[in-house]
């Protein structure tokens, strides 16, 4: 009943299952409350984008939905189509996250889709955002996103060309990143031997089970204890809330585990 707003969502948790016991812990706590709500479009977009939170996963207004994936109609990395649901949706209006139960979402990962380097034609990171924005494809995305913006908002085409810049170039992929390159090019010699040798004796996917374990595992492991003496679920005694999380454990129990569906983002 608010046309102002284009999309809103909850609060997520995630959960890992194991037999019949549940352990759960909050997504994006840090960005709980957020409202994005200022009459000014640019304002929208780069609040937004300074949030780092896409709202693919929110419940959107069928017909600016459909423009957002207009946008992207041709665009074969889907992280581009993440940063999107939320950027574009933004020309057009508000959104805001509601202190409600919104989605449980597996700890476990049933695709390759989001592993480092197992899909490397759909996912863009780092370094590789900003190959992509400067190729062919990322130039024809770059021209139907400032075309958009210039229609909605009234802004002349170098205003939209300027805000794309500021939110891909200043906070998706701050000029001042350095490189994996540049990090080689300043280890000192005695790393670099080291960083060699290693290469040598330890088989690859070895290094790479342990990169990701390291990376990925190791911090999420801290987190999930931090985040379950700060922010034990429910986080509330309100019955309603308490009642929806009750509903969805035992969605989730009879969820089980599934098996691995490789690639499913692309079949």
């Amino acid at each position: 009943e608010n046309s102002d707003y284009v999309s809103v969502q909850g609060r997520y948790i995630q959960f890992a299952l194991s037999g019949k016991s549940i352990t759960c812990v909050p997504l994006y706590y840090k960005i709980y409350g957020m409202h994005i709500d200022d009459i000014n479009p640019r304002i929208r977009i780069i609040t937004s984008a300074r949030f780092g939170m896409q709202q693919l996963y929110s419940l959107h207004r069928t017909e600016i939905l459909r423009k957002i994936f207009e946008v992207c109609r041709k665009v074969t990395n889907s992280t581009i189509a993440e940063y999107s649901s939320n950027l574009v949706g933004m020309f057009y209006g508000k959104h805001i996250m509601l202190p409600v139960f919104w989605m449980a979402r597996d700890s476990a990962r049933y695709t390759e889709y989001n592993y480092s380097g197992a899909n490397l034609t759909t996912v863009v990171r780092g370094d590789s955002l900003k190959n992509f924005l400067l190729s062919e494809e990322g130039k024809s995305y770059e021209i139907k996103f400032t075309e958009l913006l210039t229609k909605v908002t009234g802004n002349t085409p170098e205003m939209s060309k300027k805000i794309f810049d500021e939110v891909f170039f200043e906070i998706y992929f701050p000029q001042n990143h350095v490189t994996v390159q540049q990090q080689i090019n300043e280890m000192p010699v005695k790393q670099i031997f080291f960083t060699f040798y290693i290469k040598k004796l330890i088989p690859l996917n070895v290094r790479v089970k342990f990169r990701i374990f390291a990376k990925y595992m190791v911090p999420k492991i801290f987190q999930r204890i931090r985040n379950e003496r700060q922010f034990p679920f429910p986080f509330t005694e309100n019955p309603d809330y308490i009642n929806d999380w009750e509903k969805i454990k035992k969605v989730i129990k009879r969820h089980g585990n599934l098996p691995i569906v490789k690639n499913s983002i692309s079949n």
